[in-house]
């Protein structure tokens, strides 16, 4: 009895430290390069994430703060002049499997210019 509750127990706690990969954006650049945003739940009920940026030749890494805004149906990840706009419409929660327009602006991905209109899908795994 006192393997099986420890067993359950330690399967728990690993689930309870992580990471979930919460949205996936795959588009392409300017110059036509692939790119993908992903955004990385490290805590359960953090509203700190991590935003991954990987091109073909490069990897950045951001941490990002969460909110809500325009009334809920927009779901927003920023750090300084990073941003990842999700526009959730018609749903309040994200859906699993789910695609939804997006605007990306990072410094690190041709100079700062503005992606608007890409898809991000709701993958949450």
């Amino acid at each position: 009895m006192k393997k099986l509750m420890s067993i359950s127990l330690s399967l728990i706690s690993l689930n309870a430290f992580s990471f979930t990969r919460e949205f996936r954006c795959d588009f392409a650049d300017q110059n036509g390069n692939a790119v993908t945003v992903e955004a990385v739940r490290d805590f359960p009920g953090s509203v700190f994430r991590t935003l991954e940026l990987r091109t073909d030749e490069e990897f950045f890494r951001y941490n990002a703060q969460t909110r809500r805004v325009r009334g809920f149906n927009t779901l927003e990840y920023w750090d300084g002049s990073t941003r990842l706009e999700i526009d959730l419409f018609p749903d309040r929660v994200p859906q699993w499997g789910r695609w939804y327009r997006s605007t990306f602006t990072s410094p690190d991905l041709n100079e700062g210019h503005r992606f608007r209109d890409i898809e991000c899908q709701f993958i949450n795994f």
